[in-house]
């Protein structure tokens, strides 16, 4: 393998499970051959970001975590396509959500369809108290990508 990229793409993440998780998991999905890669189009997508730096920063969000998480959201986002479209609907919903516990019930059967992909892409996983759990500081993340939309359209 890959020893030293992935050790570059670990040191970038501050060695945080969940975002080198996240990142994993974004790679294997759009088979991202290398973390060279993946941190090129990573760094491409961050400098659309850079007008939130400082909001993100004041609110006391890890910018790499940050960077992991917008950049699976937005690439899902222009994928376009029904499933990926799906997905992140169900997760701006999910954000608003307690983040343990997330059960089946409050979706329609043809939103909750769209999880496996989210967890494929590891923004959720199998919630001990049955359906999934969101990670708060991803929920975070997801709420601030959204701050520039009304949060009643993301939700509609």
């Amino acid at each position: 393998g890959d020893e030293a990229g992935v050790l570059k793409l670990v040191r970038k993440l501050e060695c945080l499970p969940l975002a080198i998780d996240q990142a994993a998991a974004f790679s294997r999905e759009w088979k991202i051959a290398t973390p060279e890669l993946y941190l090129e189009a990573q760094a491409k997508r961050t400098k659309t970001l850079e007008a939130q730096w400082e909001i993100i920063l004041k609110r006391g969000y890890p910018f790499f975590f940050f960077e992991v998480v917008s950049h699976t959201f937005m690439t899902l986002a222009e994928a376009g396509d029904k499933n990926s479209v799906g997905a992140i609907n169900l997760l701006k919903k999910m954000a608003f959500l307690h983040s343990e516990g997330i059960q089946q019930d409050l979706f329609q059967d043809e939103e909750w369809i769209h999880v496996s992909t989210l967890k494929r892409h590891s923004l959720v996983v199998d919630s001990t108290l049955g359906g999934v759990s969101m990670n708060a500081l991803t929920q975070g993340v997801v709420r601030e990508l959204l701050m520039g939309d009304s949060k009643a359209t993301a939700l509609g």
